[in-house]
């Protein structure tokens, strides 16, 4: 018994399996960002212009191939978060004589120079552990900016403590999107 081999069909297998195996591939590897949060992809992911080896890259809208063993991924959330401060609870002053509670909306900007503030900071923290976070800090800037000046009037108070926010957050990479007095809204 003779066995005959058909060299063309295997090669046509072949080509098929391989092409098959390449659509697999790009299959897993293809990772589309939705519009209400960014993807960071980390490891090797390309040079800057000066050389240097760049650490992670973002994606606001589109979609792009992560390739396994060199690239990893994860997502930023978009979703406004909010934070309630009630600074008669957290100023430990003396003078400051307000019960003043703030709702603060903020999320992450989409701009590269901000995100490369705030990726190191909060990729891989849960949303509970990012609005901590904001919290202590927000407390924190103005507790140490807090002068006796701030406690003559309410206006002045509030006014410190929006450019506290602002600032603490523009170092995070992140916009305010609304401030609201809960005191003066339910009165």
């Amino acid at each position: 018994m003779v066995l005959v081999i058909n060299y063309p069909v295997i090669l046509i297998t072949a080509v098929l399996l391989l092409l098959l195996i390449i659509v697999i591939i790009i299959i897993v590897c293809y990772k589309k960002c939705p519009l209400n949060k960014i993807l960071v992809i980390y490891g090797k992911v390309g040079r800057n212009s000066n050389g240097s080896m760049r650490t992670h890259k973002y994606i606001t809208k589109g979609s792009v191939l992560v390739w396994p063993f060199y690239q990893k991924y994860k997502y930023l959330d978009l979703k406004p978060k909010e934070i309630i401060v009630d600074l008669g609870k957290h100023i430990k002053d003396r003078y400051f004589k307000y019960n003043m509670k703030l709702k603060i909306s903020f999320t992450f900007s989409r701009k590269d120079y901000n995100l490369d503030l705030s990726v190191p900071l909060f990729l891989g923290l849960s949303e509970e552990e990012i609005i901590q976070k904001c919290s202590n800090s927000i407390i924190e800037e103005f507790n140490l900016r807090t002068l006796k000046d701030h406690y003559y009037s309410y206006d002045i108070c509030y006014l410190a403590f929006r450019s506290a926010t602002d600032e603490v957050l523009a170092k995070f990479g992140m916009n305010t999107i609304s401030y609201i007095d809960i005191n003066q809204s339910l009165s």
